[in-house]
């Protein structure tokens, strides 16, 4: 019959097992403790129905600093999820912003050309009449001429008789002389007047309805209670929700 294995003595020589031991090692299936103890302060080894309080109280302590940092956590992801949200809303606010503003220039712009388009076009309409006059004049002065001409050439093809009673009069008008012709000044469309510096001008008369703002208000950093306007010059507080 084979003899039952016990555990070698591992005490130390000069050292005794304390008896109050109760943690197990399962090696050597010897009860001991881990750390040094005020009650045995000559001993190896503390009892664990001591250690094991002060472990558990180290180990809540510790939970509790994990539990605090996952609640910041949860709280940080909510502030990002909100951070996400408004990210989006600001977008869609500051797109508003920006199609409005430019909307107000297109406008500007467009308003701009009306102008000058329909400034082109009375040029437009006073030389055409003033053109139009003038090839009614000259149209009468053509058939003047040409009805002066014709009788001239039935003088010339009189008999001697009838030429020589008619010749002064023939030589009236023969001497008949009308100014030639000429183009009155500016009676062109005035392009260069138009079109000359049309960026600069207009960029100059847009200065009158922008300005400068010294200072921009950043609504990342505004009070909740406060509302910025559109342009981010002014504010405002909230009334309703200071009751």
């Amino acid at each position: 019959m084979s003899k039952r294995w016990q555990a070698p003595d591992i005490t130390p020589p000069g050292r005794q097992i304390c008896p109050l031991l109760s943690l197990t090692s399962n090696k050597y299936e010897r009860q001991f403790a881990l750390v040094d103890s005020e009650k045995h302060l000559n001993h190896t080894f503390r009892p664990a129905n001591e250690v094991a309080p002060l472990l558990k109280e180290e180990l809540k302590t510790a939970l509790e600093h994990l539990q605090e940092k996952l609640k910041n956590f949860k709280e940080t992801k909510q502030t990002f999820d909100d951070a996400a949200k408004h990210i989006k809303a600001q977008t869609q606010q500051t797109m508003r912003c920006l199609q409005e503003e430019f909307e107000r220039l297109h406008q500007f712009l467009r308003d701009e050309e009306s102008i000058r388009i329909s400034a082109l076009i009375e040029e437009e309409n006073y030389k055409c009449q003033r053109m139009k006059e003038k090839i009614e004049q000259i149209d009468r002065e053509i058939e003047s001429l040409s009805n002066n001409i014709g009788t001239i050439k039935e003088d010339l093809d009189a008999a001697d008789m009838p030429f020589l009673q008619n010749f002064k009069l023939s030589k009236d008008r023969a001497q008949f002389t009308l100014r030639d012709p000429v183009m009155p000044a500016g009676a062109l469309i005035n392009v260069a007047e138009h079109l000359g510096n049309l960026k600069f001008e207009v960029w100059q008369k847009m200065m009158e309805i922008v300005q400068l703002t010294p200072v921009t208000l950043d609504p990342n950093t505004a009070h909740p209670l406060l509302f910025l306007t559109d342009d981010l010059t002014h504010l405002s507080i909230s009334v309703e929700e200071l009751k």
